[in-house]
C-alpha cells in the first residue's frame, strides 16, 4: 500500500524523455542530411540517385565531344578517386560561358600534356540521367579516347551526366515539399525539447511533492491513520481518481500522497483547468491541442486547500465520491455559492447527486474565487 502511495511515476517519465529524444535526433540527423545535400556537401563519386547535388573533383578533362540545343558542351571528366584499381569517368555538361572560361581551358591543356599539373579542379552541379542521342555520342569518343570496346565505355560511365551549376547550393531549387518537410521538422524538434523540458520539471515538482508527504507521513498521525484506513475492508477505492475515502479520511495519491479529515472539510466545490498541449495540436489539429480536467477541492478548517481527484470526465466518480463526503460530513457547504448540505439534499436525493445541478459547483478555472475563507494555502 505504501508503495503504490509513494509512486514517483519516474519509470514513464525515463521512457517519454528517451522516446523524444530519439526522435529529436533522428529529426536533427534528417536536416542534416537534406540541408548538407543542398549545400552541395556531396561528392557526386559517392551519389546514388539523379538529381543529387553535390561536387565533382576533375583530375583530367577532355575536349568537347558533343554540344546540345542548350549551348552545353560535354566533356569527359576523370576524378582522383579509385575503387579496385578502377578509376571513375564522367560526363559533364558545361556551359559555353563556362567552357571556354580560362579555369576550364587550363585544364584541359594541363590534361593534353604529358606532364601536365594534376591539381584538382572542383566544380558542383546536378546529377542527371542522360538521353539516348548523348549516351551514343558520348560512347563512341569515350571508346576512341581510350582505344576501348563501345560497351566497355558504357561501363565507364553508366547513363549519368553532371550538369554544372553556378551557384555553390540548391536551396533555391528545392521544390516546396523539401521546404515545407524542413519546416516540419523544425518546428517538431522545438516541440519535443519542449514537451522533455515540460516533462522533467513536472517530474522534479512531483518527486519534492513526494518527499515532503513522505515526511509528513514519518511525522504527521493523520497521514499515518490515514493510510492504516485505506487498507481497512470499508475504504472505498476509486482508482481512476486514484482516491480512497476512509471512515476519517480522504487519502490522495495521485500526485504524491495527501490526507486530510473528512470532518474537517468545510467547503467542498470543483475545479476546472484546461491544459495546452502544442505537441498534440501540431500533430492531431487544435481539437487535440487542450483538454480539461475536472478536480474536487476541500477547503478545511486550518485554511489549508487540497485538490485531488482529477478526472478527464468528473461527473458520475465525482458524484460518488462526494455522496460519500456528505454522509460522513453534513455540515460542510457545496460549490462556490456556499450551498448548504441540507439545502441540496431538498433539491435532490442524496443517492441521485448529480453536481452539476449545484449551482457554481463546476465551470470555474479559478481555485481561489468565492471562498469565504481568507487566508489558505494549497497543500
Amino acid at each position: 500500500m505504501k508503495k503504490k502511495m509513494f509512486k514517483t511515476g519516474m519509470l514513464g517519465t525515463v521512457i517519454a524523455t528517451i522516446v523524444l529524444a530519439v526522435l529529436t535526433i533522428a529529426a536533427v540527423l534528417l536536416i542534416y542530411i537534406i540541408v548538407d545535400s543542398a549545400l552541395g556537401h556531396t561528392n557526386l563519386v559517392e551519389a546514388d540517385r539523379y538529381d543529387d547535388f553535390g561536387y565533382l573533383d576533375a583530375k583530367y578533362m577532355s575536349d568537347s565531344f558533343a554540344s546540345d540545343e542548350d549551348g552545353n558542351k560535354f566533356v569527359f571528366v576523370q576524378t582522383p578517386e579509385q575503387k579496385d584499381g578502377k578509376v571513375y569517368y564522367f560526363i559533364v555538361g558545361l556551359p559555353d560561358s563556362v567552357y571556354n572560361s580560362q579555369e576550364i581551358q587550363h585544364k584541359i591543356h594541363e590534361t593534353q600534356k604529358e606532364d601536365g599539373d594534376e591539381t584538382p579542379l572542383r566544380f558542383k552541379g546536378t546529377l542527371e540521367q542522360t538521353s539516348a542521342e548523348l549516351d551514343t555520342a558520348a560512347q563512341e569518343s569515350f571508346s576512341q579516347m581510350l582505344d576501348i570496346k563501345k560497351d566497355e565505355a558504357e561501363s565507364y560511365l553508366g547513363h549519368a551526366c553532371v550538369f554544372y551549376s553556378k551557384a555553390d547550393t540548391n536551396l533555391a531549387n528545392m521544390d516546396k515539399g523539401m521546404w515545407a518537410a524542413l519546416i516540419f521538422l523544425v518546428v517538431a524538434i522545438g516541440l519535443w525539447v519542449a514537451e522533455m523540458v515540460r516533462g522533467i520539471s513536472r517530474q522534479i515538482k512531483k518527486n519534492k511533492k513526494i518527499a515532503n508527504a513522505k515526511t509528513l507521513y514519518e511525522t504527521n498521525s493523520d497521514y499515518q491513520n490515514g493510510v492504516r484506513q485505506a487498507e481497512e475492508p470499508n475504504a472505498q477505492h476509486f482508482k481512476a481518481a486514484r482516491v480512497y475515502i476512509t471512515r476519517d479520511y480522504v487519502v490522495s495519491y495521485q500526485e504524491g500522497l495527501e490526507v486530510f479529515r473528512i470532518d474537517q472539510i468545510r467547503e467542498l466545490y470543483g475545479y476546472d483547468q484546461r491544459r495546452s498541449s502544442a505537441l498534440m495540436g501540431f500533430f492531431f489539429g487544435v481539437f487535440a491541442s487542450s483538454r480539461m480536467d475536472h478536480y474536487l477541492v476541500a477547503l478545511t478548517s486550518d485554511g489549508e486547500v487540497h485538490q485531488f481527484a482529477r478526472l478527464g470526465m468528473a461527473l458520475k466518480l465525482h458524484n460518488q465520491m462526494v455522496t460519500l463526503l456528505m454522509q460522513k460530513n453534513q455540515e460542510m457547504r457545496l460549490g462556490r455559492m456556499n450551498t448548504p448540505v441540507s439545502e441540496v439534499l431538498q433539491s435532490q436525493p442524496m443517492e441521485k447527486l448529480n453536481l452539476a445541478k449545484i449551482k457554481g459547483f463546476y465551470g470555474s478555472d479559478d481555485i481561489w474565487s468565492g471562498r469565504s475563507l481568507n487566508n489558505f494555502k494549497v497543500e
